[in-house]
């Protein structure tokens, strides 16, 4: 039976949503001997790419839309260094949108060498399997290692701060940096409605859960709104067992 299970991975994906409002859909593998992939679609919304436009030509001479906003080598060379976990394909179709498969040996072992891993997992006597996923400032900086923006100064801007921001900090800040791109009510109802939209499904039957929407059999599903998730504000605390 199936002692793994892959939400690490798939919120290391949706953090991409988080940190740039923009849409994603992940689609999650799990196999018998603890391997497994995921698929993830990432498209950056309008008023983030018009403003990473402009920090990139502030930076540089270049046309900004010669440019790419994700950093594929660098995302390349990161993942190759995580030992168990291998990138089968990072593109971008189109300028603002990302294509990523991955697939990995055991997701244990993904956050080994971090002092603050966001990811545990307990084998119990009794043949049940434990997962906890705990994301706060303190276990933010393994997740942020895997996001593949090129300009860092976006991400250190649009992700969690420490000491937290509250929601309306967060929300008042964008309403300040995206002026130019948006009004205010729009960018209020765009980071309103953002949100990461998680299913969990493992080789076993779930008998206890926590921070997830609803469970049935082998699946869990949670939806998670924006806010929560780039202010940790509320740190994001998730538990599954199953047998």
């Amino acid at each position: 039976m199936r002692k793994m299970i892959c939400l690490g991975l798939v919120l290391l994906c949706s953090m991409l949503v988080l940190l740039s409002g923009c849409s994603s859909r992940d689609s999650v593998l799990l196999r018998d001997d603890g391997s497994g992939r995921i698929e993830a679609q990432v498209v950056l919304h309008p008023f983030f790419i018009a403003y990473l436009n402009d920090i990139i030509a502030g930076f540089s001479n270049a046309d900004p839309d010669s440019m790419e906003l994700f950093d594929l080598p660098t995302l390349r060379e990161s993942m190759a260094a995580i030992s168990g976990l291998e990138l089968e394909r990072a593109v971008t179709p189109k300028r603002g949108s990302l294509l990523l498969d991955f697939a990995f040996d055991d997701v244990s072992a993904l956050f080994a060498q971090d002092e603050a891993s966001p990811l545990a997992f307990t084998r119990r006597s009794d043949g049940t399997t434990e997962m906890q996923f705990s994301l706060n400032i303190d276990t933010w900086p393994a997740v942020r290692s895997f996001i593949p923006m090129s300009q860092e100064d976006g991400v250190e801007t649009f992700g969690p701060q420490d000491p937290p921001v509250t929601p309306q900090e967060y929300t008042d800040l964008l309403v300040f940096l995206l002026e130019e791109y948006a009004d205010e009510d729009s960018v209020i109802a765009m980071i309103k409605s953002q949100r990461v939209d998680l299913a969990v499904r493992v080789d076993g039957t779930i008998s206890e859960s926590r921070g997830f929407d609803s469970v049935s059999g082998r699946e869990a599903k949670v939806s998670l709104p924006l806010l929560d998730l780039v202010t940790l504000h509320n740190p994001v605390e998730l538990k599954l067992v199953w047998k």
